[in-house]
């Protein structure tokens, strides 16, 4: 052959942000939380948001996309480009599929 490779490839290893901190059993009492529609195209919303409503997004290779102060439980993805994310609140790191 002429050393070409050919064929399906498919990557099943992907890393998120690092996480910062140490955890306390306090953080495991905290109820997890969580957001829809996932995927998701212009608007996505909140439940068990309490506390720091800050959130960030990062892309596949840990770029800080997003980073918004909530001022209610909804926020607008409209401006981020389709593809995968990794959602950031509270310490949890949730996937965000923007379609």
């Amino acid at each position: 052959g002429n050393g070409a490779i050919t064929g399906d490839f498919y990557i099943d290893d992907l890393k998120g942000p690092q996480l910062q901190g140490t955890a306390s059993t306090n953080d495991f009492e905290k109820a997890t939380v969580q957001f829809f529609p996932n995927p998701a195209n212009d608007m996505i919303r909140f439940s068990n948001l309490d506390g720091n409503k800050q959130i960030r997004i990062f892309d596949i290779n840990s770029k800080q996309v997003l980073k918004k102060e909530l001022k209610s439980n909804e926020l607008s993805i409209k401006n981020l480009k389709p593809g995968f994310y990794f959602l950031e609140v509270n310490g949890q790191f949730k996937k965000l599929i923007k379609e």
